[in-house]
């Protein structure tokens, strides 16, 4: 009996570091078992700066683009897009002659998420205007996929009014953990961890403000472990200033295996995060996921996927330091009922996000 021939999947992205890139890895990793998939990473810009970004954007990526799509010596059933850091969509749709998936995380969120813009700065209003041209691009792109799936309710509602097209849900998975988290002060300090890429919008800098109250004002023994793998420079310049100055127990890690990511896990008191309107946030579902107490503001893509009754988690819904600091005291030092360990959770695995991806693409080319 001979073999099946196996369909042809052209898989296209420019995915910056993080979550969305694991999740992109996951897929390969395991649609390579049933399709033939030739991968193409879309090119950077070889200098930085906005005006280099916006001729790379207008002008590079489409000749690239074009380019492709006339001289691929590939006989693709089917294309998978994925997100460029640089546009958003990546820029080739319409000059696609096969069906395309799109997997959207997020739009171009400084022309939607009026949270984000709350705090721009001149420059940051300059960088705005100067990239209408590349939102145009990528909200006319976003109409020529066939398919768009994006990773929360929370996003959908958003992606879906942005773009004006209906989207479908696929919940990012985590990995099944053979571990319990078990619940341990070391020395008697409370050990809190976040990870997070080191930008405004991941509200860092609140996070240590929360810690500031914590060590300063109440007087409590408390550290913050940092994982990120991401940073802007001077944000981060901006965050050690400010752990120096209020003298602060803050250590970082950068890019941690996943053996050393969940040890990190399992010597923490809690789990904190409070981003601006985060797409999904993988990062805090393999937290709750593990076990560990959860401290988390209300609102993200991630509240769907966490049990707000669960005596593990506390979603607080303000954004005052001095409620968030009362909230740890009361939780973690004052012996509040915690956390059974049980990992009884209804969190989306690896293998079923893989699988309901594998599932649209049969429906897409039939």
């Amino acid at each position: 009996m001979k073999n099946k021939i196996k369909k042809k999947l052209l898989i296209i992205h420019n995915l910056p570091k993080g979550g969305a890139k694991v999740l992109f890895e996951s897929n390969i990793n395991y649609l390579k078992k049933y399709y033939e998939l030739l991968i193409i990473k879309e090119p950077n810009p070889h200098k930085k700066g906005i005006f280099n970004l916006l001729y790379h954007s207008l002008f590079m990526i489409p000749k690239f683009y074009k380019y492709l799509f006339r001289n691929i010596d590939y006989d693709y059933d089917l294309i998978i897009a994925y997100h460029s850091w640089i546009t958003k969509s990546p820029l080739f749709f319409q000059y696609a002659k096969k069906p395309v998936i799109y997997i959207c995380h997020e739009g171009l969120r400084e022309y939607y998420d009026k949270e984000l813009v709350h705090n721009f700065r001149i420059k940051d209003w300059i960088v705005y205007i100067l990239k209408i041209p590349i939102m145009m691009l990528d909200k006319r792109n976003v109409t020529h996929a066939s398919k768009i799936i994006t990773n929360s309710k929370f996003s959908k509602k958003i992606i879906d009014n942005y773009y004006s097209i209906k989207s479908i849900i696929i919940y990012p998975g985590t990995k099944k953990l053979t571990e319990y988290y078990s619940h341990k002060k070391i020395n008697n300090r409370l050990s809190l961890m976040t990870t997070s890429s080191l930008f405004p919008h991941k509200r860092v800098l609140f996070i240590l403000q929360v810690i500031h109250q914590l060590q300063n004002i109440d007087n409590i023994d408390v550290e913050l472990k940092i994982l990120f793998n991401d940073s802007n420079p001077n944000y981060k310049k901006l965050l050690d200033n400010y752990i120096k100055v209020n003298n602060l127990k803050v250590k970082y890690y950068y890019q941690l295996s996943d053996k050393k990511k969940y040890s990190l896990l399992n010597d923490s008191s809690a789990f904190i995060y409070c981003p601006i309107n985060e797409p999904y946030g993988l990062a805090i579902i393999e937290a709750y996921n593990f076990g560990i107490p959860i401290f988390a503001y209300k609102s993200g893509g991630y509240i769907e996927n966490i049990n707000k009754h669960d005596s593990n988690v506390k979603i607080i819904s303000s954004l005052k330091v001095r409620e968030w600091s009362k909230c740890i005291i009361k939780k973690l030092l004052l012996k509040q009922k915690l956390y059974t360990n049980n990992r009884n959770h209804n969190v989306v695995t690896v293998e079923l996000m893989n699988r309901q991806l594998k599932q649209i693409i049969i429906d897409t080319l039939k």
